[in-house]
């Protein structure tokens, strides 16, 4: 809702007390923090009013309609929030602006061909590698573009790894996948894994990495 008049949008942060912002927060492109946040973006905060990601326009947006290079990132302002049946996600990229709030945002593919999977999930992974060989890697693997081989594969070992090594890559829908005539590969890491009944597909090209 834009330009509400009057009232007030409670947002509570960590260690600080709830404070009011205007009513129709995230309804449009503007620094909806600076002056306000009271932990970061108050005169002589880090990074301060008027400085920094304090400064920054954002926007909430609808993340299955928001067709950007960077995705949406869900919003802790106002958690108990839903729009069409979902929380509520904001961006600074829709507003022409850097997200410096975020402290990591994931690379998760090109628009029209991201990433599957999981994100952030702890533990490990065993996966099959040529020949039949084994190695163990992060339970999160293809979930985001990451060179999720260099720090994994034995073949990464060493003073002069293969340039696929330090290539980014992540897991993709086959069917959703519209890269301009460029056609995922079948992965064959997790030989048994599914995904939506399909084996599972992984493309370089999604995270501008050369497949080589």
């Amino acid at each position: 809702f834009d330009n509400v008049a009057g009232g007030e949008t409670t947002v509570s942060f960590e260690g600080s007390p709830d404070v009011a912002y205007p009513a129709d927060l995230g309804s449009r492109c503007e620094a909806w923090d600076d002056g306000t946040h009271p932990t970061s973006c108050l005169k002589g905060q880090d990074p301060g009013k008027g400085h920094g990601w304090c400064a920054k326009k954002w926007c909430y947006v609808d993340p299955c309609q928001c067709s950007i290079d960077v995705l949406p990132q869900m919003s802790n302002y106002v958690e108990r929030a839903r729009y069409r049946g979902k929380p509520l996600f904001f961006s600074y990229a829709t507003c022409g602006d850097r997200d410096d709030y975020t402290l990591h945002v994931p690379q998760v593919g090109s628009p029209g061909c991201r990433c599957i999977g999981f994100d952030n999930m702890p533990g490990k992974i065993e996966v099959v590698l040529a020949g039949g060989k084994k190695a163990m890697y992060p339970a999160e693997i293809g979930g985001q573009c990451k060179a999720w081989d260099k720090a994994s594969h034995p073949d990464c070992e060493g003073d002069n790894p293969p340039a696929w090594c330090k290539a980014n890559w992540c897991y993709v829908d086959p069917c959703s996948c519209d890269l301009s005539g460029i056609v995922p590969k079948i992965s064959s890491y997790l030989p048994n894994s599914t995904f939506t009944g399909k084996s599972l597909y992984y493309s370089y090209e999604t995270c501008n990495s050369p497949d080589t």
